[in-house]
């Protein structure tokens, strides 16, 4: 989804010539360009380093193992949208593509909870500006609960996106 102020920037149109027989009906089918998956395990703050997952996105199955960083990354069909992943004996759910900036409140929010500084993306602003301001103190901000465009930058850092 694109917001204002976001860059789009198109290649340059590939042109290819297939050899066909005239008078007939030929189909064409484009292969997707796959997308990129990165998820980053942390656990009480440490990465999660060498934890076996799988992962698991309509008919196609990644299996491996997190790296140094925590991280998960592979390709994945275009325009997924629903993906399971199981790790360390539990299993969840993953929304694909709905992560809005964080610029937006729901970004924030989302952001928020998915770092454990916020029970859910729903909670009060009492909730919310309290979760703001343990994330601003945890990571050496000063801890006024006000979003700021500094607390804007560490927390997209932070997240990884």
């Amino acid at each position: 989804m694109l917001k204002p102020g976001d860059a789009v920037t198109l290649p340059d149109k590939e042109i290819r010539q297939v050899p066909c027989a005239t008078g007939r009906t030929h189909t064409f089918r484009l292969k997707g360009i796959p997308e990129r998956f990165r998820l980053r395990l942390h656990e009480d703050g440490a990465p999660r380093t060498k934890v076996p997952y799988r992962l698991v996105i309509g008919d196609v199955t990644h299996e491996g193992e997190t790296n140094e960083q925590g991280l998960i990354e592979c390709g994945i069909p275009p325009g997924a949208r629903e993906a399971t992943l199981e790790v360390g004996g539990e299993e969840y759910t993953l929304s694909l593509g709905t992560l809005q900036p964080v610029s937006t409140e729901e970004g924030l929010r989302a952001r928020l909870v998915n770092l454990g500084f916020l029970a859910d993306e729903a909670s009060e602003e009492d909730a919310r500006s309290e979760a703001v301001a343990r994330f601003q103190a945890e990571y050496g901000l000063m801890p006024s609960g006000t979003v700021d465009e500094q607390t804007l930058h560490k927390l997209r850092e932070a997240h990884g996106a």
